[in-house]
């Protein structure tokens, strides 16, 4: 696997949910977490590229936003700037862990985890 670039010692996320709220929470979790730095968040995939005003290094992606014609949106990033990415879900239910193999998710968070796993799972991905 291609590492991602990193920009002066900062992992950039973006963090792409339909939920404002997650948004916000993902936002505040990775806010004083040295070497990260948010860099867009968007309700879709397709919102997201249109507006991102640098590349990330790692998406933080809804399961839901990166189906059907935003599968091939996700691929033409992947090609374009090699991020690293986390699939996450509402629910822990095994399917869903499976649904973000077959994407070649680096990472299947359920929600229910992002504040106990998603800042080692980038530290991780910084290494």
């Amino acid at each position: 696997m291609v590492k991602p670039t990193v920009m002066r010692d900062a992992l950039r996320v973006a963090i792409i949910d339909p939920l404002p709220e997650i948004h916000a929470a993902v936002a505040e979790l990775l806010g004083d977490v040295a070497g990260v730095r948010v860099v867009g968040h968007a309700r879709s995939l397709r919102e997201y590229a249109a507006s991102a005003e640098e590349p990330a290094d790692v998406l933080v992606i809804d399961l839901k936003t990166c189906l059907g014609a935003e599968r091939g949106l996700l691929e033409r990033l992947r090609d374009q700037h090699r991020p690293r990415v986390v699939v996450t879900t509402s629910e822990a239910e095994p399917h869903y862990g499976e649904a973000a193999l077959r994407l070649r998710a680096d990472a299947w968070l359920p929600k229910g985890r992002l504040a106990f796993d998603l800042v080692r799972t980038l530290r991780r991905f910084a290494a």
